[in-house]
């Protein structure tokens, strides 16, 4: 069971990556932008050392069983089941934050950190993945592009 103090420490782990990337002036981050709302909140979360609820701003973690991981990965929107988030890659362990005030969907609930509950982390190869099947595919078309 997660708890309480490493569900604060996690989530606030979690949600300082999201939010120092959203106001960042590296080009790094250029493209990668919260809502205003959304930052101003994880602020005072973060100030306060208050993770909130689990569904307030939900986070999911999955990790990678391939030898290397995946690359960093600058943080993105993403949709899961209908339901906005943004996402972040630091080596095996990939984070997702929700971004729409609306409940987490089943069975993905099941996922989202919260004290009291197992901390459940899907577990997968980053290759299966669409985006580290897009890697492997530019890849393979820059090696036989550089063979010609």
């Amino acid at each position: 069971m997660i708890s309480p103090g490493f569900y604060a420490d996690l989530k606030l782990f979690a949600l300082s990556i999201f939010w120092r990337a959203s106001v960042s002036k590296r080009p790094e981050f250029a493209t990668f932008q919260l809502d205003r709302e959304i930052e101003t909140r994880i602020k005072a979360l973060l100030s306060s050392s208050d993770p909130s609820s689990s569904e307030e701003l939900s986070i999911l973690i999955t990790r990678y069983t391939n030898r290397l991981g995946a690359p960093f990965i600058t943080p993105n929107r993403v949709t899961v089941m209908g339901v906005p988030f943004v996402q972040t890659t630091l080596g095996e362990y990939h984070f997702y934050m929700k971004t729409a005030a609306v409940e987490t969907p089943q069975p993905i609930d099941e996922l989202q950190l919260a004290p009291h509950r197992p901390l459940r982390v899907l577990i997968g190869d980053f290759f299966d993945t669409r985006f580290g099947q897009q890697i492997r595919s530019r890849f393979r078309q820059f090696y036989s592009d550089d063979a010609a």
